[in-house]
């Protein structure tokens, strides 16, 4: 590493440095010098600097620590920083800080950085020409700088995304949070349990919340026990916005049935959320979970794309639910579950997920009619994690029960960019008429294929609006001209001459062979 510092290695664009495991004093290198050398360098663009511990061997010498970090701040290329485990504020130089103009991206995680650092980051979110658009606070003495970071962030105009994560249990109103004007991704997370009451910092925030114009992702998981006071009030304030498009209520502990449908009713006149993740939410129970597609997913509203249940107990009528509302829903591609641990518990008939996925094929592809077939669920990607995508297909391989086809269904659908087109694609292939299909299989006896269900209209005047729409959308490209073929040997009159047809009632048939047409006249 050190040499590739020296010669300023156009490779070298990502450091990480840490003090203890690896530190560069062990190799008979100092501090300062290290410092000069990332300083100097102008292809770096990511620098980790991990000093947990570093005081052991790292910081002999105080002075030389905090010049390490003067040194560095004269970088004009690092781009992204992470700076993880300063315990003492003394070994910190806040000219990295002041001096780090060209700065997108900065994570200070356990860091106690002091007053004077606090202060720096103070300035840099006031410098006009700074460029940090991510900011991340994670522990360390952060309850002490939030008012720096609050007078900071009053008039910033560039930083697009804030994320606080408070450990200790007693720490200031976030409130003001929203109240920046460029801020489009928040995160507040409070790990602690205990301190100021949750319900009061869900109320404050419930208003200046309900102003906020600019948000597009908010993620909320407070340690502290919140009640439904607190929870509507926070959940009144989303009623009518309309720039959130991804909400993160997570390990929530707090969040029950009682508290879930107050949100599930506010959210049923949202049109415009996308994402909804509401992982590890233990205290819901039944109840809670079925308000979601009750009363969401079902809405005519919804317009939400994903969402994400992970580490939730749902029973097997709750899946039978968020079944059923896929067949209304026509926005939610990715409906994320937790798969059983093994494929036995997920093939288990009359349990689990067997009744489940038993439904779901009738919603993804239904072929008892040419109408519900067109009406079923052309969106829907997929019901579990990326990750566990291929073991789902895998395991539905074995399974004997009619649920094993939804892996390439959800597959088909994915991959089926045109919706109009792939609805038609499943028509001609559910209902293409085929003697040997019905012959063989019993439970075809009653079927009628696209041709019977036209040619048993008995309607004259419809069955011809019907033939002439039916046969332009059938043979419209080589998917319909094996079918066009069929109805066309079960239908000949449709091919006779223009004469012999006088008497008919408007325009010749598009279709009619010319020679058959110059013999007739």
């Amino acid at each position: 590493m050190i040499s590739q510092l020296q010669r300023n290695d156009p490779n070298l664009t990502f450091l990480k440095i840490e003090f203890v495991e690896y530190g560069l004093l062990r190799n008979s290198t100092d501090w300062p010098t290290v410092g000069k050398l990332i300083g100097s360098n102008n292809q770096i663009n990511e620098l980790h600097i991990d000093g947990r511990n570093g005081q052991d061997d790292g910081y002999q010498n105080v002075e030389e620590s905090r010049q390490f970090y003067r040194d560095v701040a004269s970088s004009t290329s690092i781009e992204t920083l992470h700076l993880t485990g300063i315990e003492e504020p003394d070994v910190f130089s806040p000219s990295l800080l002041e001096r780090s103009d060209n700065l997108q991206s900065l994570d200070i995680k356990n860091c106690f950085i002091g007053s004077a650092g606090y202060d720096a980051l103070e300035q840099l979110l006031k410098n006009p020409s700074s460029h940090l658009k991510k900011l991340c606070m994670t522990g360390g003495d952060l309850s002490r700088g939030t008012d720096s970071l609050r007078d900071g962030l009053a008039n910033n105009t560039v930083l697009k995304q804030l994320h606080v994560n408070f450990y200790a249990a007693n720490h200031p109103s976030l409130a003001w949070t929203f109240r920046n004007s460029s801020i489009e991704e928040l995160c507040l997370k409070e790990t602690m349990y205990g301190g100021r009451s949750e319900d009061t910092e869900l109320i404050e925030m419930a208003p200046v919340l309900k102003k906020n114009t600019t948000l597009k992702k908010l993620t909320v998981c407070l340690g502290g026990d919140i009640t439904i006071t607190g929870w509507q009030a926070l959940f009144k304030s989303l009623r009518n916005n309309t720039t959130l498009v991804e909400l993160d209520f997570s390990n929530n502990n707090s969040l029950d049935d009682e508290s879930m449908t107050s949100f599930m009713t506010v959210l049923t006149h949202n049109a415009t959320l996308k994402t909804l993740r509401l992982e590890n939410c233990r205290n819901v129970k039944r109840d809670g979970w079925r308000t979601i597609p009750n009363l969401y997913i079902k809405s005519p509203t919804c317009a939400l794309e994903s969402i994400y249940l992970g580490g939730n107990i749902l029973d097997s009528m709750t899946f039978r639910e968020y079944g059923s509302a896929c067949y209304y829903n026509r926005t939610l591609k990715n409906l994320c579950l937790r798969l059983p641990s093994s494929a036995r518990a997920l093939n288990t008939p009359r349990v689990g997920w067997t009744p489940w996925l038993n439904c779901l094929t009738k919603t993804v592809y239904n072929t008892r009619t040419i109408l519900q077939t067109y009406s079923s669920n052309h969106v829907l990607e997929t019901i579990c994690y990326p990750h566990e995508e291929e073991r789902f297909a895998r395991d539905m391989m074995t399974c004997p029960l009619m649920g094993k086809d939804v892996p390439t269904y959800l597959l088909r659908n994915r991959n089926g960019q045109d919706k109009f087109a792939l609805a038609r694609e499943k028509i001609l292939e559910a209902h293409h008429y085929n003697q040997e299909m019905v012959a063989e299989n019993k439970k075809y006896r009653n079927y009628k294929s696209l041709m019977e269900t036209i040619l048993e209209t008995t309607d004259d005047m419809e069955k011809t609006e019907l033939l002439s729409n039916i046969m332009a959308w059938v043979g419209r490209d080589n998917d319909g001209l094996q079918l066009m073929f069929e109805l066309l040997q079960r239908a000949p009159t449709l091919c006779e001459s223009v004469s012999s047809r006088a008497h008919v009632s408007g325009p010749p048939i598009a279709f009619v062979p010319p020679a058959k047409k110059m013999r007739s006249e």
